[in-house]
């Protein structure tokens, strides 16, 4: 019983750090691609609603309205793609459907990791 409990606490805890750490992540991105892409700025619920680059994809393509609608979408991945290169220049751009969690985990007890961020 007590193993359990101090399992699923633990699984909790990861879980809340994941969420946090994401989110630091999709902040600085979303201030990159503000930057770099367009005049326009992301709403509040962003954070709720971006976990893989894909999602900052879509949210991008809302933004880009002065963009034609056939150019938008491969608008919206080079202004994704190249915020991210910016931000993390010492890695490649992950696949757009892979969670920002699950790729950067390995990298978060890196001290260079947070630097890049700020």
């Amino acid at each position: 019983m007590c193993g359990r409990l101090l399992a699923e606490t633990s699984e909790n805890m990861h879980r809340g750090l994941d969420a946090w750490k994401e989110f630091v992540i999709v902040i600085r991105l979303s201030f990159e691609i503000e930057r770099r892409s367009t005049s326009r700025r992301f709403d509040r619920t962003l954070v709720e609603k971006v976990h893989c680059l894909q999602d900052f994809v879509i949210a991008t393509e809302a933004l880009l309205v002065d963009v034609a609608e056939p150019e938008r979408h491969d608008a919206a991945v080079d202004a994704v793609r190249s915020a991210y290169g910016a931000v993390f220049p010492q890695f490649s751009c992950p696949p757009l459907n892979d969670r920002l969690a699950d790729v950067h985990r390995p990298h978060w007890d890196s001290a260079d990791f947070w630097k890049t961020l700020w």
